[in-house]
């Protein structure tokens, strides 16, 4: 009897294990078949579009410094050379509120010991301020990048840094460009 009922219990075991895989092979091929149906209806599109821009934005900075044994002398003398750098600007037709001047950064400047290393003697300061126009008058401002060295001629320490360019419509283009390459 033992026997008998082994038998009917690896029947069982047996047919539940055919009715699960069948259950799961006709829930894979139904999805199967809906996902061919889905894909007979949809459309795929690859393109490809190129397009030259130009830049619609310009910012440029400059900065000058100088050094000098004592702060008060030092920010008196970085005065004068802003001052300097304005009047520049404004005679090459910039407005004044199109001109912004950043906080002076100071660094101190150390003695050295006979060794070339820096003692904690500060015997100057270095003081420097960064001036900057953002414009999207794009050609007449690279021209300015180019000549601001003619400060040097007023005795103003002044380096020019090159311009950066930039696109404000991209996520306008995007779109255009999206539609263009379907």
């Amino acid at each position: 009897m033992n026997e008998y009922k082994f038998k009917t219990y690896g029947n069982i075991i047996i047919a539940l294990i055919l009715s699960i895989a069948i259950i799961i092979s006709c829930f894979i091929g139904v999805n199967g078949l809906a996902e061919f149906k889905r894909k007979k209806y949809s459309i795929n599109i690859k393109g490809y579009t190129k397009e030259q821009i130009l830049s619609d934005w310009i910012v440029w900075s400059g900065y000058y410094d100088v050094q000098a044994e004592n702060l008060k002398d030092g920010y008196a003398i970085l005065e004068a050379d802003k001052e300097k750098v304005k009047n520049y600007l404004l005679e090459k037709n910039y407005l004044e509120e199109d001109l912004i001047f950043s906080s002076v950064s100071i660094s101190e400047t150390y003695a050295l010991n006979e060794y070339g290393g820096h003692t904690n003697e500060v015997i100057g300061y270095n003081l420097a301020q960064t001036v900057t126009i953002a414009s999207d008058e794009i050609d007449r401002v690279t021209e300015l990048s180019r000549n601001a060295s003619e400060l040097l001629n007023e005795g103003v320490q002044f380096q020019s840094q090159a311009p950066e360019y930039h696109y404000t419509k991209l996520e306008d283009l995007k779109v255009s460009m999206l539609a263009e390459a379907t």
